[in-house]
């Protein structure tokens, strides 16, 4: 992120995320998209990453104002990120 939004962002690198005492100035600033999702979920499968992990970048996702999907992809990309961050059984 803050190689998108530079200095103006401010992030405390210790921290594995962002939390919502770090706010980026301006909202809706990183669009997700369905391929977001599916390298998340593809990177899950082969085991890059935790499901700890994955749980919590849906929640940062959910929780901070700079992330946004798009009205079209709001039933898959938010339908989603809603489960992952709640319990890793996506509906079909």
């Amino acid at each position: 992120m803050r190689s998108e939004r530079g200095a103006a962002f401010n992030h405390n690198e210790k921290l594995p995320w962002v939390t919502l005492n770090q706010v980026c100035p301006e909202p809706k600033v990183v669009r997700i998209t369905r391929k977001h999702v599916e390298n998340a979920l593809e990177k899950r499968r082969l085991k890059q990453i935790s499901d700890r992990q994955i749980i919590n970048w849906a929640t940062m996702i959910m929780i901070n104002d700079a992330y946004y999907w798009d009205r079209e992809d709001a039933d898959v990309v938010g339908g989603w990120v809603q489960q992952l961050s709640l319990d890793l059984i996506p509906e079909d």
